[in-house]
């Protein structure tokens, strides 16, 4: 019985120790929340199943010009004439987005659509130069103007010219998160943009052997001209996230895209149309402010670009030349800048 103390206190001993590592064990096991690799920062989207729309009013000013140049040459001389039209004014602008909850990888898609009218036209100057050379400027009429040399620009006009304006657009985007707080966004998207010109009061001056026959002042309507261009593209837009702030950049390139164009020589009694094809890029910064959970400021700059080339077929309706017509090769450009305000509200 002398042994029992000391083994008593060995077992005692041994019984607190294990009832030690079973309660270690046991904390060790009841849950403590998320890992710190675990942990993301909150940003105010829902996550999982489901989709989340935002409806948008802007304000938009344009600048810029829709321009084409035909021309026309052989080794006898050549004849070439520009037509520059502006693009300025003030449009009315919705926007519809609809995208889906992020997924456990932080991913979505993003559906959006657009729409830009002009709710009245503007009125900008409509700038005409013509160029001629060789036996069109001095071989006797009827095969010439029977003028002498000139080098240079010939003919020169300026005209008022009324824009109605419609810009139409839908993508779709879909949205990565390589790391918290910055958002990366393969898109595709189709654009459609329609300017339509109502030309009034010509003045136009001729220079040297032109100035005689080819300077005077013509009040009224001019021409009629409508142009539409159509893109087909591809691209991406990455966001930098930082609380409430936002900023965003994107470009965009389309390698198929067109044009069609109308121009009535009211005049001259001309009729012109063209059908090119070509490319048309974009480029584009912004920045949104949300001024709570389903509302935000925006503001957006862009350019977007328009290069194709086609025939433009050209037919006299009346006059002493009706009847007449023919083609000649055409290159049609247009650069557009946008600024453009926005109020966005999630539904």
């Amino acid at each position: 019985m002398t042994g029992w103390p000391r083994k008593g206190q060995r077992l005692l001993r041994a019984g607190a120790l294990a009832a030690a590592l079973v309660a270690s064990v046991g904390y060790a096991q009841e849950p403590s929340g998320p890992r710190p690799d675990e942990q993301r920062p909150a940003t105010g989207e829902p996550s999982g199943p489901g989709w989340d729309s935002e409806l948008s009013a802007a304000v938009a000013a344009i600048g810029g010009h829709t321009t084409y140049r035909i021309s026309a040459s052989d080794s006898t001389g050549s004849v070439e004439s520009e037509l520059e039209f502006p693009l300025g004014g003030v449009l009315a602008a919705l926007r519809g987005q609809l995208a889906s909850h992020r997924d456990a990888s932080r991913r979505r898609w993003i559906f959006e659509a657009s729409a830009m009218l002009s709710p009245a036209g503007s009125a900008g100057t409509l700038k005409d130069s013509d160029w001629l050379d060789g036996s069109v400027e001095t071989a006797p009429a009827p095969d010439g103007l029977g003028l002498t040399p000139h080098a240079g620009k010939d003919i020169y006009s300026e005209s008022t010219a009324d824009l109605h304006a419609l810009v139409l657009e839908a993508r779709a985007a879909y949205e990565l998160e390589p790391s918290p707080g910055f958002h990366l966004a393969p898109l595709v998207g189709v654009l459609y943009q329609r300017f339509t010109y109502d030309v009034r009061d010509v003045v136009q001056v001729g220079y040297g052997p032109y100035q005689a026959g080819f300077s005077g002042t013509v009040l009224g309507p001019v021409l009629d001209y409508e142009v539409s261009y159509r893109a087909v593209y591809a691209g991406a837009r990455g966001e930098l996230e930082r609380g409430r702030f936002s900023a965003t950049a994107e470009l965009w390139y389309s390698p198929i895209a067109s044009a069609e164009d109308r121009d009535d020589h009211k005049i001259r009694s001309k009729l012109s149309t063209t059908d090119a094809t070509g490319t048309a890029w974009q480029a584009g910064l912004g920045a949104r402010f949300a001024l709570g959970s389903a509302d935000a400021l925006q503001a957006q700059v862009s350019l977007v670009r328009f290069s194709v080339s086609g025939t433009q077929f050209q037919r006299f309706y009346a006059g002493p030349n009706a009847g007449l017509s023919g083609t000649i090769g055409s290159d049609l450009t247009s650069s557009r800048e946008t600024l453009m305000i926005t109020w966005a509200h999630r539904l």
